[in-house]
């Protein structure tokens, strides 16, 4: 699923310990790990 975090578009990864949120940025193979909210992209 695509998701933004601020301006930023990215891909969220389900595949993280609870209570992470991981993402991938847009476009990039660079993994964030965070805990952050972010809004989906419909």
């Amino acid at each position: 699923k695509l998701y933004v975090k601020g301006n930023k578009r990215v891909i969220f990864d389900t595949d993280l310990v609870s209570g992470r949120v991981g993402f991938r940025e847009y476009g990039s193979e660079k993994a964030l790990f965070r805990k952050v909210k972010v809004t989906t992209i419909h």
